[in-house]
């Protein structure tokens, strides 16, 4: 019964899309000797899923953390977040191709 009050008085209610404690999945594209999203908001529990649009072989490595090795062309990987913190990452086959995770 509170939402037509609320419409009633214009009051704007912002409704996040992310269930509490619900793990999603962001896709990571990998185009033009790039990562795109360059950074990227995420939560301990959300699956990180990189898909590779280039001709040649990326990866994502993360000293002391994570490596996903090789993803070919028209290919993909994913990892589980189980730490929260910046996670600064680089291509091991193109080491000007970064990115960052925040995870929460």
């Amino acid at each position: 019964m509170m939402a037509p009050l609320v419409a009633a008085l214009g009051i704007g209610v912002a409704i996040s899309s992310r269930e509490p404690n619900r793990p999603v999945s962001h896709h990571i594209e990998m185009s033009g000797i790039a990562f795109n999203p360059a950074t990227l908001q995420a939560h301990v529990g959300d699956t990180l899923v990189w898909v590779n649009h280039d001709f040649v072989p990326h990866a994502s490595t993360v000293k002391g953390g994570w490596d996903t090795g090789s993803i070919a062309a028209s290919d993909s990987a994913r990892i589980v977040l189980s730490h929260r913190g910046d996670w600064h990452y680089a291509c091991s086959f193109h080491p000007t191709m970064k990115a960052a995770v925040v995870v929460k």
